[in-house]
């Protein structure tokens, strides 16, 4: 007896959970489907809505928008059984056995990810090239590096977890921006001694943002820390630790003087297609200093 809970924002999930449902009915009578949609445009619900007609599958609409946190809660809070398995809504299955696998590797952990995985080939469109870029190059991890960084290399977009330990978990709802709320979310599992395993067993990623949007991510993703750290000083990502660095040494006055007037430059080559993660670090680390020394 076992969850699939999809939070819905701006996405067609019936392909996904027709999937989904197909690999649940091999298993057992004894499953449900939560899919919550979060506040998204008329248009993808009008498509979504049919999934109410799928046996075993309840899909359901707010009325407002809960954020990525809490309308995760609130699906495990409503779940009716111990085995959870949370998957993004812009992501498809390409393992035969991906819900069996999960299941499986909850007997042997509370927590599991099963890792990320996106297209090979370049998107056709270059105005998509840097949101397949960072994805390939900074979140496909193999298992084995996975498994010596456990909690560092975890996300949110494909992982499953027994239910009364993920309720002593839970999401950051602090986090009201896009960002690091599975980062906090590993963090509180180490702080409680909470094991999250790893195994093969991944998802495609295959909702690409164009340039524009994913730099709209990556400026509140930079807001989102500046938030976390002044809650949680403790924590800590490569970049606020970068920024730590050029403290430690004196150096954030020389790099605010010779960078700052820069970043606007920077994020009109990186949203113009020009696809480097580099510039992409250094307009991060900018913004970060300009934001935390406001």
């Amino acid at each position: 007896m076992f969850s699939v809970l999809i939070p819905i924002f701006n996405k067609d999930v019936n392909e996904l959970v027709n999937r989904l449902q197909k690999q649940c009915e091999k298993i057992t009578p004894s499953y449900e489907i939560l899919c919550y949609d979060d506040c998204s445009e008329e248009k993808h619900r009008i498509k979504n809505r049919k999934l109410s007609n799928l046996l075993n599958v309840s899909y359901v609409e707010r009325a407002e928008n809960l954020g990525r946190s809490k309308i995760r809660n609130r699906l495990a809070k409503n779940a009716r059984f111990e085995k959870l398995i949370f998957l993004d809504c812009d992501v498809k299955l390409t393992e035969k056995n991906f819900v069996a696998n999960y299941l499986e590797a909850l007997d042997q952990n509370p927590i599991i990810f099963g890792g990320v995985q996106y297209q090979k080939k370049k998107p056709t469109a270059k105005t998509k090239l840097l949101h397949w870029n960072y994805g390939v190059k900074k979140e496909i991890k193999p298992l084995k590096q996975r498994l010596k960084q456990p909690y560092k290399l975890f996300t949110s977009a494909n992982f499953a977890a027994l239910r009364e330990v993920f309720l002593k978990i839970q999401f950051d709802e602090n986090i009201n921006l896009y960002g690091h709320e599975d980062s906090l979310f590993a963090l509180s599992a180490e702080k409680q001694n909470i094991t999250i395993g790893h195994i093969d067993n991944p998802i495609l990623h295959i909702g690409l943002k164009t340039n524009l949007r994913f730099m709209e991510d990556v400026d509140n993703s930079v807001k989102s820390l500046i938030d976390i750290k002044k809650r949680i000083p403790q924590f800590n990502t490569k970049l606020s630790s970068t920024y730590d660095l050029l403290k430690r040494y004196n150096l954030q006055k020389i790099f605010a003087w010779y960078y700052t007037n820069k970043m606007d430059q920077l994020r009109t080559q990186l949203v113009k297609e020009e696809v480097s993660l580099r510039k992409l670090d250094l307009y991060k680390l900018i913004l970060y200093q300009q934001l935390i020394e406001s």
